[in-house]
């Protein structure tokens, strides 16, 4: 974490950067986790390779959530874990990175955390049906982030963290919806699918 203890108020140069960043402080965390659950229960254990494959961007996706919607907050006290640049998606033939809007910046995050988040929902797929305290607690946990990111995916512009925050109607919708949701992965997906951010356009010119 020693490489992260000068970051100031205009970012981490790149995504790459940003991935390595919470590598260290969340993608640890799911790979911790893996370890635990597999260690609990001879049923996960089987699935351990495939969830260790996906405990990484399982940490890392949570944490990107909590990166924008932090972010503000971050930079009022000389901070931000954004990156400052972002690959060129503009040309198939340009890996260049380039700088650009503080918008456009979000909007790419909120696009890698949308597919780490989609890995999120397929590690739990992989924990088996019987062990339903532990799925419980990883979709409500996934479910949170997801609504969240969908508040941040329908106004990348906000001002506060309040702005993006999740009502406490939505907190009790997600818990009294899990039980439905564990029951199997076909219920899973089709909830996490209605829930998931319609991703915005976001214009070439800002």
């Amino acid at each position: 974490m020693s490489e992260f203890v000068e970051t100031g108020e205009t970012g981490l140069p790149t995504m790459e950067h940003v991935e390595r960043y919470c590598y260290y402080v969340a993608g640890v965390v799911g790979e911790m986790i893996t370890d635990v659950l597999s260690d609990y229960s001879s049923a996960i254990s089987e699935q351990r390779d495939e969830l260790s494959q996906l405990s990484v961007r399982f940490g890392r996706g949570l944490q990107l959530v909590n990166i924008l919607k932090d972010h503000r907050e971050d930079r009022c006290r000389g901070v931000t874990w954004l990156p400052r640049r972002i690959l060129n998606t503009r040309s198939r033939d340009s890996a260049e990175e380039f700088e650009t809007s503080l918008e456009r910046r979000i909007m790419h995050v909120v696009r890698v955390a949308q597919r780490d988040l989609e890995a999120a929902i397929r590690y739990v797929e992989l924990i088996p049906v019987s062990e339903r305290g532990v799925r419980a607690f990883l979709v409500i946990t996934i479910g949170l982030a997801v609504l969240t990111l969908r508040r941040i995916n329908s106004n990348p512009g906000f001002r506060r963290g309040d702005d993006v925050k999740i009502s406490r109607r939505q907190v009790y919708a997600t818990v009294a919806t899990t039980p439905v949701a564990i029951r199997s992965n076909v219920a899973l997906k089709w909830i996490f699918d209605r829930l998931k951010p319609s991703l915005i356009a976001v214009s070439e010119g800002l």
